[in-house]
């Protein structure tokens, strides 16, 4: 009988870890001479990022954690949603790993996040975050577009999340639906 109240509590106080993830805002292809890696942002779709950044300042996102791609245009994403988030630039994690990601690599950068991080906003390339958003969402989200936000909610005491993880979409956001 004991034995099952120490569980029951254990299970009272699971933690929660949220997971935004941002893909990055639409690239210019003006320059075909530039490398994929140092695409800049679509001057016309800067407005993308001012306004999903001012949109989730509004639901009080307040990440522990930014974790980036290196790639130049999801650098310059990151900065708009640093300016509005309050979030200092220099604390983003840049890792190379997002950058022509496979699912797995996302997984491994966001299971390496340390335990302390309530909050992860994770900034990347499709296809990866597409099929990290609709795994999540049990296929509820087919399509991650650029400047699309996926925020979930994970049942965890720490960041080893996976399928079978107890999680719940909490918003999917695009710059159409804002």
């Amino acid at each position: 009988m004991e034995e099952s109240k120490i569980i029951s509590l254990h299970y009272c106080f699971v933690m929660k870890r949220e997971l935004i993830l941002i893909r990055h805002t639409k690239s210019g292809w003006s320059d075909f001479s530039l490398p994929d890696y140092e695409r800049p942002l679509k001057k016309d779709r800067m407005e993308d990022a001012i306004n999903m950044a001012k949109e989730l300042k509004e639901i009080t996102v307040k990440p522990d954690l930014i974790i980036c791609s290196p790639a130049v245009r999801t650098t310059e994403t990151a900065r708009f949603f640093c300016h509005q988030l309050s979030y200092p630039f220099k604390k983003i994690v840049f890792d190379k790993r997002i950058y022509e990601a496979g699912i797995e690599d996302v997984l491994q950068v966001i299971r390496e996040t340390p335990a302390e991080v309530k909050q992860l906003l994770l900034i990347g390339h499709n296809p990866a975050l597409t099929y990290l958003a609709a795994l999540f969402s049990g296929n509820a989200i087919q399509h991650l577009p650029t400047t699309g936000v996926a925020w979930f909610e994970f049942e965890s005491d720490d960041w080893e999340i996976y399928t079978t993880t107890p999680c719940q979409l909490k918003a999917f956001l695009s710059p159409k639906t804002i």
